[in-house]
C-alpha cells in the first residue's frame, strides 16, 4: 500500500489509514517513488523543490480554476518533470482543457456506514417531517449563490432543511423556521442521510465536481436525489437513473414538490 501523507492533521475518522504528517524540517517528507497529488487544495511546500520523484500526478476530483491554476504551477515550477493528470468524469477533464485519464473510484461506503445499507431505517420512515439534506464542505465557495432562496421556499412549504456544512450559510438562514445548519463532520454522513426523505445537490458556477462518498452513499441506500444537471456528478446519475437532474433551481423546488406531494 502506497504511504499517504498530510500537510495538516488529519480528521480523527481517517486515523485508521495510518497517514503521515509532512514535517520538513524533522526530515519527514515525502521525496522519491510515484507522487500523486490528490485535489488542488493539498498544500505543497518547499519540500517538493528537492523531491525526485519517478512520475507525478494531479488527481482531479473537483474543479476550482483558480486553485487548479494555482497548483499546476507550484508542480512545474522547477521544470523537473511533466505532470500527468487524472480526472473522476470527462466533464472535469473538458473544463481544464488538458489532456488526461479518467479514473472511476470505487468509493468505499462502509466507512460511511457501519450498518446494513439496504434501505433506509424505519426511524426516517416515522418522522412526520418530510426532509431536504445537502452535505458539502462548510464554506461559501462550495454553495451555489442561488440556493439560499431555494432553502427558504422549501422551509416556506413546509419542507424540513437540514444542511450539513451549513455554518457559513449563517448570515443568510439563521433563526429561520425549518432550516437547520449543522457544522461539516465526516463521521456524522451516513447518520445523515439516515434521517433525510432526499438530498440535494448543487455547486457554485464556476466549480464542477466529481463523484462523492456522500452521492454514491446516498444512491446505496435509495434515497431521491436532485442534482444540477451540468454538475460533475449528473454522468453517475444517468447512468444509475436514481434522482431528478435540474437546470435551476426553480425547477428542482417544483420536482422536491411533487415528491413531497407523492410521498404524503
Amino acid at each position: 500500500m502506497p504511504a499517504l501523507w498530510s500537510a495538516d492533521t488529519p480528521h480523527p475518522a481517517l486515523a485508521e489509514y495510518g497517514i503521515n504528517l509532512i514535517r520538513p524540517y524533522h526530515g519527514k517528507v515525502p521525496s522519491s517513488g510515484r507522487l500523486t497529488v490528490v485535489g488542488t487544495e493539498a498544500i505543497i511546500g518547499s519540500w517538493y523543490d528537492s523531491s525526485r520523484f519517478e512520475t507525478v500526478t494531479l488527481f482531479n476530483h473537483r474543479f476550482f480554476p483558480s486553485g487548479f491554476n494555482r497548483t499546476m504551477h507550484r508542480l512545474t515550477s522547477q521544470g523537473i518533470q511533466p505532470v500527468a493528470l487524472q480526472y473522476t468524469n470527462a466533464q472535469l477533464k473538458y473544463k481544464t482543457g488538458l489532456p488526461g485519464s479518467i479514473v472511476e473510484l470505487p468509493l468505499n461506503t462502509e466507512r460511511i456506514f457501519k450498518t446494513s445499507t439496504e434501505d433506509r431505517t424505519d426511524d426516517t420512515r416515522g418522522r412526520t417531517r418530510f426532509t431536504l439534506g445537502r452535505i458539502t464542505a462548510d464554506d461559501l465557495m462550495h454553495h451555489h449563490h442561488g440556493d439560499v432562496e431555494l432553502y427558504r421556499n422549501l422551509a416556506d412549504a413546509g419542507v424540513r432543511v437540514k444542511i450539513l456544512g451549513g455554518n457559513s450559510l449563517k448570515p443568510w438562514l439563521v433563526g429561520i423556521e425549518n432550516i437547520e445548519l449543522l457544522p461539516y463532520e465526516l463521521n456524522q454522513i451516513g447518520e445523515f442521510l439516515r434521517g433525510l426523505d432526499c438530498v440535494y445537490f448543487n455547486t457554485p458556477p464556476t466549480q464542477v465536481e466529481g463523484p462523492s462518498q456522500a452521492m454514491t452513499s446516498a444512491m446505496q441506500i435509495k434515497l431521491p436525489m436532485f442534482a444540477y444537471a451540468g454538475g460533475g456528478y449528473a454522468a453517475l446519475i444517468r447512468k444509475y437513473e436514481q434522482g431528478v437532474l435540474f437546470k435551476h433551481q426553480d425547477e428542482a423546488f417544483d420536482s422536491i414538490m411533487r415528491l413531497l406531494t407523492t410521498d404524503n
